[in-house]
């Protein structure tokens, strides 16, 4: 959470159904959802129990920004979806600009084209689900955004998407880049926990192809390894690198039996 003129800000993405596991702070004036917020697979209902769980958070303020697995927003069938987040008191933004107490808070789609002098210059944080092109994006990023990025100049660019690089910020000249996707601490509980002291380097080790976490098994094992760690003595004595241990260790741990 970050504040801009008193008003204290949080924002999150790619909870994909988990959004019940996020720890939310009570204190938040704004409440920002960067999009993936569920898996839309056009069937129905896919929203509700999301826009009931967001709609009745204590922030004044609640915006939605659609990710591309929204896929009634990409594909222009979201309209009895967004009266329902507006009928609940969600804000639902497309290409628009709203000024929240103050906060002047933009979003734009990934592939939107806004003719340079069209861009405004004085808007605080910028949100939108992808991010900019070169900038905490393992090569997903958007050309578009990176341009508005840059002409605009808000204090804040807001983005998820990125797994990999989720709670990473980057200064890219006057703006504070943040990927705010919380897909891992929601598909491994532990990490909303105590065990979150080992998100940092268990990011790292992902980052750099040290484990890898690519399917449902993967995400149980890091869990169930995560709990014997909280349930063992030694727990509270390891660092977020397990005192340079536990690359071998987690490892072993997280290897299936043969």
């Amino acid at each position: 959470m970050f504040r801009i003129n008193e008003i204290s800000i949080f924002a999150f993405s790619d909870t994909h159904g988990n959004h019940h596991r996020l720890q939310m702070p009570e204190d938040a004036d704004v409440v920002i959802c960067a999009g993936d917020a569920v898996e839309d697979d056009l069937k129905g209902g896919e929203y509700d129990d999301f826009i009931d769980w967001f709609a009745g958070l204590p922030a004044k303020w609640k915006i939605f920004v659609h990710g591309n697995h929204e896929l009634s927003f990409e594909l222009d069938q979201a309209e009895e979806i967004e009266k329902t987040m507006t009928d609940k008191g969600i804000l639902v933004m497309q290409n628009a600009v709203m000024d929240c107490d103050g906060v002047v808070i933009c979003s734009i789609n990934g592939n939107a084209l806004i003719a340079d002098e069209d861009i405004p210059t004085d808007i605080d944080v910028l949100v939108t689900h992808c991010p900019p092109y070169g900038v905490l994006d393992e090569g997903l990023g958007s050309p578009e955004i990176l341009n508005f990025m840059m002409k605009s100049k808000p204090k804040y660019h807001l983005f998820g998407h990125v797994h990999a690089t989720e709670g990473q910020e980057f200064q890219f000249g006057d703006t504070l880049c943040k990927n705010v996707s919380c897909y891992l601490p929601v598909v491994v509980p532990r990490l909303a926990g105590p065990a979150g002291k080992f998100l940092p380097g268990i990011r790292r080790w992902l980052r750099e192809g040290d484990i890898a976490l690519s399917c449902e098994q993967d995400y149980e094992r890091m869990n169930i390894f995560l709990h014997i760690m909280e349930d063992h003595p030694v727990f509270f004595f390891f660092d977020e690198d397990f005192n340079g241990q536990s690359r071998e260790f987690v490892e072993s741990s997280l290897r299936p039996a043969t």
